[in-house]
């Protein structure tokens, strides 16, 4: 399991947002750019890393959520209710911003580059 760590000022690092790890979800755009040297298969790999990154990060953020309810004791509906809406945002905002628009955007340029 991934865990939050702290840095020296106290405050929570979370491993998919803050570290080496969130370039992860960049894959696909680096996959993009390189299609015509990798191939299409190459670019489906690159692909699949960015999207088990959006899919790591949105159960992290689902977790991270359930875990603070637990803590302050929220009921199971509200706490169920607030990690679904964690989990949705952090899948949707992820998929678009650092999979669907930015690979879509590089592919076309690419594909009229030549």
């Amino acid at each position: 399991a991934v865990v939050a760590s702290v840095d020296e000022e106290g405050a929570e690092v979370d491993p998919f947002r803050d570290t080496l790890l969130r370039y992860a979800g960049y894959a696909n755009e680096v996959g993009e750019s390189f299609r015509p040297f990798i191939g299409h298969n190459g670019v489906v790999a690159t692909y699949l890393v960015a999207s088990t990154y959006v899919l790591a990060d949105s159960v992290y953020q689902t977790k991270k959520v359930g875990d603070a309810e637990n803590a302050l004791g929220t009921n199971k509906a509200l706490r169920n209710a607030k990690m679904a809406t964690s989990g949705f945002d952090a899948l949707l905002w992820q998929s678009l911003a650092s999979v669907a628009v930015p690979g879509f955007t590089i592919n076309r340029v690419v594909y009229f580059s030549g």
